[in-house]
This record gives structure tokens, C-alpha cells and sequence, in this order.
């Protein structure tokens, strides 16, 4: 890893299962610093990633993980894993926005929402479950909290699920799809 200041380093990726490779770099926080979204494990057609901060410093990256008291899919005190892609009858997707609420929220946060989306037997409708996630990094955090011998660092929060079905034809199912870039990011190869 090379950065523009001139710093550089290099780690070993235990994350890594079955595939190993930069998806996009997001800045999902709109905080001015991309995160590294690390593909960490793929199936047929879909791939699993995980969200990384990297520091210009010998202690390497901090796995983004999630802060209590977790989701269903997203367990607490792990790393958050999301899942990207898929086939013509399932696909996973991330999108981002602003956190809502009352005004002001705080600087450096946003809303991250997993979806997962699952066409029907017959064809006719997708099933989509989506978790949302506030997401907020603290770079003054202490980053040395080891969780089986990885840096993870509680960086996304779960706010709540839903699940929604929509016919085949509705102009919503594409914002539940996979496409070209995840979180105003292009993804690579």
C-alpha cells in the first residue's frame, strides 16, 4: 500500500478466505477519506466483502466492524461482512445516504443499507430484506482493541430491518440490484 503523502507498508490480509481483492473505495462517511471495501470470500456469483480503514502507519488496517447490539447477519463485535452481486435470481447490494433524523446529525455520519433480494418461484416478485446501518468512523478512537487477534474498530451501528416485496416490473427492484459502483464508488474488475 502506497499513499500520497509518501507513506507505505505492507500487511498480511488474514480476512481473506477464498478471494482477495479491492471491490471499490467508497467514502462512506462523507468524511473526505475513502474506505477500502475488500472482497474477502465469493461464491457462484456473488461476493462477500468487507469494509477496511487505512492508516499511513506501521499498525495497518482496522477492520470495520459492527457495534451492539448487532443484526441478524451482522453479529456484534465482527467484522461487518456484506454481500455484493449474485445471480438472476438473487443479488446483494449497498447503498449510502445521510442519516435521518432531527437536524444536526452528527458530522461524519451516514446511513449504509445491506439489501438482499430474492425473486420468487415463479418469477413474479422480488422479496428484498435490507439492514440499515449508521456508519461512523472516530479516527481519535482507540484502535487497539484486538477481537480474535484482528483490529476491529465498532464502526457500524445497526438501526433496524425491513422486508418488502415488489412485482417484477416495478421500476424499484433496480435500486436493490447490483450494478456498477457501490456508495458513489466504481467497483473494479
Amino acid at each position: 500500500m502506497k499513499w500520497s503523502s509518501g507513506g507505505n507498508g505492507v500487511w498480511l490480509l488474514s480476512e481473506c478466505k477464498r478471494a482477495c481483492r479491492l471491490l471499490a473505495a467508497p467514502d462512506l462517511d462523507q468524511s473526505g477519506t475513502a474506505e477500502a471495501l475488500l472482497v474477502v470470500d465469493a461464491g457462484a456469483s456473488a461476493q462477500f466483502f468487507e469494509a477496511l480503514e487505512l492508516y499511513p502507519s506501521v499498525a495497518g488496517p482496522v477492520e470495520l466492524g459492527v457495534g451492539p447490539p448487532g443484526a441478524d447477519g451482522f453479529p456484534h463485535d465482527q467484522p461487518a461482512t456484506f454481500e455484493w452481486g449474485g445471480s438472476v435470481t438473487h443479488q446483494g447490494n449497498m447503498t449510502c445516504g445521510p442519516l435521518e433524523g432531527p437536524s444536526p446529525q452528527p458530522s461524519g455520519t451516514s446511513k449504509v443499507v445491506a439489501s438482499s433480494a430474492v425473486l420468487s418461484h415463479d418469477g413474479s416478485t422480488w422479496t428484498i430484506n435490507e439492514t440499515s446501518l449508521s456508519f461512523s468512523y472516530d479516527y481519535n478512537r482507540d484502535v487497539s482493541k484486538l477481537v480474535k487477534g484482528r483490529r476491529i474498530a465498532d464502526a457500524f451501528v445497526p438501526l433496524g430491518s425491513d422486508t418488502l416485496t415488489l412485482n417484477v416490473g416495478d421500476p424499484r427492484v433496480q435500486q436493490f440490484l447490483a450494478g456498477n459502483e457501490i456508495c458513489g464508488a466504481r467497483v473494479s474488475g
